[in-house]
């Protein structure tokens, strides 16, 4: 379980009751949200200095966009809360990360990426950290990507949904607030796309 936060770079050995949820949903959604699906708190501002160190939290009923059902809807996190932090909102543009073969290989001679929205693919997003990293932080630093995958070249009738990586100068204190968004897409074969 993460507890989603902004207004202080960490929030000390959080503590969350109940520690485990229950989620169902359905093991084809299951399969997408691996390798490591996470509950996550709904984004909480622990910069308000009247904001305790124990207080209940609503859980999000999704996982990497997909919607599911939790055990419970609320938890009570208990926190240390040892510097107060400020947000950023940051504008980034989302690339690729490919298998290496596909760099040699003839994939992007028959097959095409898709995306269903293309406005999809430049997005904002918030950081929290200390004032003085936010202000080192540059556009240009944050890197966004989707990973493909073999598995991707199979036909499919709707949009796979995939959600972004997003990666952070490991030099500064800071991180994502909230989750990192998805994108939709497909790989559609160039033959199939010049038939009438």
């Amino acid at each position: 379980m993460v507890l989603d936060y902004r207004g202080a770079p960490r929030a000390d050995k959080p503590t969350v009751e109940p520690p485990t949820v229950t989620v169902r949903v359905a093991s084809s959604a299951w399969r997408r949200m691996q390798p490591n699906p996470e509950v996550r708190t709904v984004l909480q501002d622990l910069s308000d200095p009247g904001k305790g160190e124990t207080f209940p939290c609503q859980l999000v009923p999704s996982i990497a966009g997909i919607p599911v059902e939790l055990s419970v809807s609320v938890v009570t996190v208990t926190a240390k809360i040892s510097q107060r932090t400020d947000i950023k909102t940051v504008t980034i543009d989302i690339g690729l990360l490919l298998p290496p073969a596909w760099v040699r290989d003839k994939t992007w001679q028959e097959y095409t990426l898709q995306q269903k929205d293309p406005l999809e693919w430049r997005r904002e997003i918030t950081v929290a950290g200390p004032k003085k990293d936010l202000d080192q932080l540059r556009t240009e630093d944050v890197r966004a990507s989707v990973e493909l995958t073999e598995d991707d070249k199979k036909p499919v009738e709707s949009w796979l949904t995939r959600q972004v990586r997003i990666h952070l100068p490991p030099s500064l204190q800071l991180r994502l607030v909230g989750e990192a968004p998805t994108v939709q897409f497909k790989l559609v074969k160039r033959s199939e796309m010049a038939s009438p």
